[in-house]
């Protein structure tokens, strides 16, 4: 039980939900991956979950975490990532960089300049969504050599898929948001108004994905793959609330992240 909590608590289910997603988005095109970019989409999401709370440290706390256990296992990802993004195409690390940047301002936002973007009720899911979209989906897009509206359109539908699973946990962090005083979509508007925005949330991202499957655009399989998976996130956002186990949100709510290449795997 340690070690699913273990695995759950420190992201690293997320992270492989994250690598199985980008991985999925190039099978979707019919393209071969490019799997040092599949692995640096996940190592980055693991690093930035585990240690975006360093940034906001003092000199001396930084240099007393850098000693520690989790500073070496820090230093190790990062070599690994730094050998891997020059192992990337320019626009690879462009947009993986982009996504990093957005991930940051996402935590800490700009000292004195702006708030951390987890503080705007709206922009909080949606940067979430724009974060995953970026890394998980731009760059397969990209790479199957698809003009500007599917690359635009397609990564809508992804920001719209991660923004909707968002909203759910915004609902499980009722209470801690209500103690921080911190403006989610559910406290601002309401329990069911904000399961009723994910939902149109996904059926917007199931009609736009459709479309460019009815174009031959993503392949059927995976089409199919995509149509469960928001089948099955709308049943666990509807039965979302406060008082639902933690593990209801990192385990079954993450992992629709990566439940789209499961399926595809199966089939």
């Amino acid at each position: 039980m340690k070690v699913f909590d273990f695995i759950i608590e420190k992201y690293i289910f997320l992270a492989i939900c994250t690598s199985a997603l980008t991985l999925f988005s190039y099978q979707s095109f019919g393209i071969a991956a490019d799997f040092d970019y599949v692995v640096l989409v996940g190592l980055g999401t693991l690093v930035t979950y585990n240690y975006h709370e360093w940034l906001d440290k003092s000199y001396t706390e930084l240099l007393q975490l850098i000693r520690s256990s989790s500073g070496m296992i820090l230093l190790v990802m990062s070599l690994v990532m730094l050998y891997l993004a020059m192992r990337l195409e320019w626009f690879e690390a462009m947009i993986l960089l982009a996504s990093g940047v957005l991930s940051m301002m996402y935590f800490i936002g700009m000292r004195g300049v702006l708030p951390t973007l987890r503080s705007l009720p709206w922009g909080k899911v949606i940067v979430i969504g724009l974060v995953f979209s970026l890394s998980t989906i731009v760059v397969p897009i990209i790479s199957a050599g698809y003009g500007l509206l599917p690359i635009v359109l397609l990564s809508i539908a992804r920001i719209l898929f991660i923004m909707a699973l968002a909203i759910s946990f915004d609902i499980g962090d009722q209470l801690v948001d209500y103690k921080e005083q911190s403006r989610t979509l559910p406290t601002a508007v309401g329990v069911r108004f904000a399961k009723w925005v994910a939902l149109m949330a996904l059926v917007t991202a199931i009609a736009i994905e459709g479309y460019w499957a009815y174009n031959f655009m993503i392949e059927l399989p995976m089409m199919l793959a995509l149509i469960l998976t928001y089948i099955f996130s709308s049943i666990l956002i509807f039965r979302s609330h406060r008082l639902q186990p933690r593990w209801y949100y990192l385990l079954l709510i993450d992992g629709m992240i990566g439940f789209p290449w499961f399926l595809s795997w199966l089939m």
